[in-house]
C-alpha cells in the first residue's frame, strides 16, 4: 500500500524532533568545571580545640573581627566588629596606606552577646562567657584606599587592613561568591564577598550551642577581617527556640553581623541592599515575610549597571527541599 507523501513527510519531521528532545542533554551541556562531587554522607566537624579556630593570646585580645559595607551607596563607609571576652575593645589606630586617617564616625557602640545557654561546654573549648561584649562601629575614608586599622592595646593589639572600593559606576570589580561554610576552605580572591546563607550551623547542635558561633567568626576572620563580607540569611540563621527558652528568631546572628539596612531605607537587617563598584547588591531573606504588601517586596529597586541579587534557596533548582520552598517566593 502506498504511503501518502504528506503522511510520509509529517512522520520524518516528528522523528527528527523526538530524536533533538531525546539528545537535548547531550546537545545542551555545557561541560563540567570541577571534578569535585559533594559526597551524600555529612562530614565530620573540626573539634573546637582545632588550629583552624585559633584564639589570639592575651586576657581581652579582640578576635572573630569581620567588616561590610556601612552604608549604601558605598561611599567608602565600613562597619568593623570584633568581640573581647571581658571588657569592651578599642579601635585605636586607623590610618591608610597614603598616611592619612581616617574618619571615625562612632567611637564605641557596645553591644552585649546574648547566646542561648549551651550545655555543650568542655573544659578545653574556647567559649565565650556571657559577660563578653560586641563592639562595633562605622568609619569613613576616601574611595579606592588601602587602610590598616589595629584593635586592642599594648603587646596583644591586632593590626588588620582592608580596601575601599573605586567610586561607580563605570568600574570593574570583583565579587566572591560563597555559602554554606562550616570547615571548609576560604576563598582569597574577591574584593568582596557575598555570603548567601547558613553560617555556623550551630542549630544543629544540642541546645543551639554557641560555642560553634565563636568558632565560626575565629575560623572566619581570616578573610572576614580584610574583605567585606556582604550577609544573607539562611535557615540555620533562625535559630528560633522557644523550647530553650527563646522565643526571638535570628537572635545570635543578628548579635554578630551587623547589616546597612537603615541605610538602604529597610526595615529588618535580613533584606537590604548596598551599591558596590558597578553593582547594585540585593540582598533578600527567604524567611520573613516577602509578599506584594510586605516590607520586603516593596524596598528594592535597580539603578547600577550590574545587578546581583543574593537569597539563601536556589530561584531555580531540581532539589526537593529547595524547590518547595522557594516555589512561593518565585511565585512573587
Amino acid at each position: 500500500m502506498a504511503v501518502p507523501a504528506s503522511y510520509s513527510s509529517s512522520f520524518i519531521a516528528s522523528a527528527v524532533v523526538l530524536g533533538l528532545i531525546l539528545n537535548a542533554a547531550v546537545l545542551c551541556y555545557g561541560g563540567r568545571t570541577s571534578t569535585y562531587m559533594r559526597p551524600t554522607e555529612f562530614n565530620r566537624d573540626m573539634p573546637v580545640d582545632s588550629p583552624a579556630y585559633y584564639v589570639p593570646p592575651g586576657k581581652n585580645t579582640p578576635q572573630q573581627v569581620h567588616i561590610t559595607q556601612g552604608d549604601h551607596v558605598g561611599t567608602a563607609v565600613l562597619i568593623v566588629s570584633w568581640i573581647t571576652p571581658e571588657s569592651p575593645g578599642w579601635l585605636v589606630l586607623i590610618k591608610s596606606s597614603t598616611g592619612k586617617k581616617m574618619a571615625v564616625k562612632r567611637k564605641r557602640p557596645v553591644v552585649k552577646l546574648l547566646p542561648i545557654p549551651s550545655t555543650i561546654t568542655p573544659p578545653d573549648s574556647f567559649t565565650m562567657p556571657v559577660t563578653a561584649t560586641w563592639s562595633s562601629l562605622s568609619m569613613i575614608g576616601q574611595f579606592n584606599t588601602k587602610y590598616y586599622y589595629k584593635l586592642g592595646k599594648g603587646q596583644y593589639a591586632r593590626t588588620f587592613s582592608f580596601s575601599t572600593p573605586p567610586p561607580g559606576p563605570d568600574v570593574p570589580y570583583t565579587f566572591g561568591f560563597i555559602a554554606q561554610l562550616i570547615t571548609t576552605k576560604i576563598p582569597i580572591k574577591g574584593q568582596t564577598l557575598l555570603y548567601l546563607g547558613d553560617l555556623s550551623y550551630a542549630n544543629d547542635y544540642p541546645n543551639h550551642d554557641n560555642v560553634r558561633w565563636d568558632t565560626y567568626g575565629r575560623l572566619i576572620e581570616r578573610s572576614a577581617a580584610y574583605q567585606p563580607w556582604i550577609w544573607t540569611v539562611g535557615n540555620h540563621e533562625v535559630d528560633w527556640a522557644p523550647q530553650l527558652g527563646e522565643p526571638e528568631p535570628f537572635k545570635p546572628f543578628s548579635h554578630r553581623y551587623h547589616t546597612p539596612y537603615a541605610a538602604a531605607g529597610s526595615t529588618s537587617p535580613f533584606w537590604y541592599s548596598i551599591k558596590r563598584g558597578p553593582a547594585h547588591v540585593i540582598v533578600m531573606a527567604a524567611y520573613s515575610a516577602f509578599g506584594y504588601s510586605s516590607p520586603q517586596y516593596s524596598s528594592f529597586g535597580q539603578e547600577t549597571p550590574w545587578l546581583i541579587v543574593l537569597m539563601y534557596p536556589p530561584m531555580y533548582n531540581s532539589f526537593i527541599i529547595w524547590k518547595v520552598k522557594v516555589e512561593t517566593m518565585r511565585a512573587v
